[in-house]
């Protein structure tokens, strides 16, 4: 009798042994290499056109303020400079033809939601200036998205002269046709 006593305490004892380790953790990983999950570079997306409308007082009329800023989303990989800028001075005809009028943007003016802003999403410095929108000193491995809300007031002068020896040379809604839709274009770049 004595001996199946000790058979049943020696199962017990291992069996409690063996909960007391089953308590312990240990970590087990699985590896793995991404290989190239994406091309270092970037990609624009969601672009949408804005909208503007010309001032409508005497003092504001040569003025174009944003009413709706036009946005880009750029996905960016590895080092990169983002930068929005006028892609040239000139007020332009929807429908392409040049006028003989310049504009100045500037992104830092305008009403509320219609000035220009950067929205980063990870690191770089955003900076918003009158002639340029950027996100700069982006470092980062994965997909960053940056959006630019493209915003802001351009300002019509005359590129050369007017009509000759007319005296509405400096007036540039002389050079504004009725009913018709003008444009100011703006390049976004991406430099790694």
């Amino acid at each position: 009798m004595n001996l199946t006593k000790i058979a049943i305490a020696a199962i017990v004892t291992s069996s409690l042994a063996t909960s007391a380790l089953a308590n312990e953790t240990n970590t087990m990983v699985w590896n793995g290499d991404a290989e190239t999950a994406g091309a270092i570079g970037c990609a624009f997306s969601n672009r949408a056109q804005g909208t503007m409308r010309r001032g409508q007082t005497a003092a504001t009329a040569h003025i174009w303020e944003v009413t709706t800023p036009a946005s880009v989303t750029i996905r960016s990989r590895g080092r990169a400079t983002l930068t929005v800028a006028p892609t040239d001075s000139l007020l332009v005809r929807a429908d392409g033809t040049a006028t003989n009028l310049s504009v100045a943007v500037d992104y830092t003016s305008g009403a509320g939601a219609a000035v220009a802003s950067t929205i980063q999403r990870r690191n770089g410095v955003a900076t918003v200036a009158a002639e340029q929108l950027q996100l700069a000193n982006i470092t980062t491995d994965i997909n960053l998205l940056t959006r630019f809300n493209i915003g802001g007031t351009a300002t019509m002068g005359l590129v050369t002269g007017g009509v000759s020896g007319g005296s509405g040379d400096a007036n540039t809604l002389n050079w504004l046709a009725n009913d018709v839709d003008y444009k100011v274009s703006h390049t976004v770049t991406c430099t790694q």
